[in-house]
């Protein structure tokens, strides 16, 4: 494009410098005014919203007994909950909030009043017994006296030591050995490192975690553990698996006879037992060994309701999960099925009791 025709298009590229019409200016100004005013609805609709909710934890609180200053406390801590109330109705959401609002003070205010409130409040509100019938989710709802069994995956000795929980506050979980000289196998830990812990919990499951140790008292063997939420529990197929070694006979169950046996049941002589040599077990089921059968092992068994033995499991029904042949030795891998729960618990109960009366030496 050559200078006189750019010249001739100057004009129309200059920005416009001409006050604007009254109508488009009013009609700008209505804009941002109705912006402004939508703004300005919805913070005081979300206000009057949160307000309200507010309003509800401190209508449920007052119905559960709290004072004022338990409220405002609840108030101060509930205000980044979008349904302030649950810090009433759900205990997991309570620990959750707890744990946020204490954990920071730990470190700092050891003393600090909120600890000694909060454990009222969770006395007030019932948060300190969990029903059976509802799931662990915190160590904030372990019940004192509970047998841990506790080992460091870090050290190369092996083997689970029980240890006992002797006091569960808001600071920490306060733990110390069952056996007092097991303390010297723990020597080597300080604050900041991790321990693993597992327990069974009655007519539930068994449960494992991993807690951070808070401080260490050696004059009285005590390990303090910063609390933590989502503990991991355990399902059927999770059941921890004790290696042990004992002859154990079965019978073969015909599908037609797919019912548990009582006590009074007798086995007819006549029926080849299927002998057997137990490898390991757990409250999920069972690994044995035994020679090549003559006939199948079927798809579902019975252990010999005669049985008389260190575990409880005379009677139980088993079904094969798998079978593996090595040089004239069968491997079967079975499962309890059809198992109450009180046997469960029972056996439960023998497996953490064989483990630790046995010793756990050194590598």
């Amino acid at each position: 494009m050559d200078s006189d025709r750019l010249r001739e298009a100057l004009p129309f590229l200059r920005l416009r410098t001409e006050e604007p019409e009254p109508l488009i200016l009013f009609l700008f100004l209505l804009m941002c005014a109705i912006i402004a005013a939508a703004i300005l609805l919805h913070i005081v609709r979300n206000r009057k919203v949160r307000q309200s909710l507010l309003c509800d934890l401190t209508r449920l609180a007052r119905e559960r007994g709290l004072t004022e200053m338990d409220i405002a406390l609840l108030r101060d801590m509930a205000q980044n909950l979008p349904r302030p109330a649950q810090l009433i109705t759900s205990s997991y959401t309570f620990n959750i909030t707890v744990g946020t609002h204490l954990n920071p003070l730990l470190d700092s205010a050891w003393d600090h009043h909120h600890f000694e409130r909060i454990t009222s409040i969770r006395r007030q509100l019932g948060f300190d017994k969990t029903p059976t019938n509802k799931s662990l989710r915190s160590t904030r709802e372990l019940p004192e006296g509970l047998t841990l069994l506790v080992w460091n995956e870090d050290v190369v000795y092996s083997g689970f030591y029980a240890w006992i929980l002797v006091q569960r506050d808001e600071r920490a979980l306060t733990i110390v050995p069952l056996i007092k000289n097991d303390f010297n196998r723990f020597l080597d830990l300080k604050a900041g490192t991790s321990l693993a812990l597992r327990f069974w919990r009655a007519a539930d499951t068994e449960y494992r975690m991993e807690l951070e140790i808070h401080s260490i008292d050696a004059s009285e063997h005590a390990v303090m553990l910063r609390h933590c939420v989502g503990l991991e529990r355990l399902q059927l197929r999770d059941y921890y698996r004790l290696d042990v070694h004992f002859p154990l006979s079965f019978f073969n169950v015909s599908p037609e006879d797919n019912r548990l046996v009582s006590e009074e049941t007798r086995i007819d002589a006549s029926l080849p037992p299927i002998d057997t040599h137990v490898l390991n077990l757990s409250a999920g089921g069972l690994s044995v060994e035994t020679v090549e059968q003559e006939e199948d092992v079927g798809e579902r068994l019975i252990v010999d309701p005669r049985y008389e033995g260190l575990f409880q499991l005379a009677g139980l029904h088993c079904e094969r999960i798998t079978q593996e042949k090595m040089g004239g030795v069968l491997r079967i891998q079975l499962r309890f099925v059809d198992m109450p729960e009180t046997r469960r618990s029972a056996l439960v109960r023998q497996v953490y009791a064989h483990q630790m009366t046995q010793p756990s030496d050194e590598n």
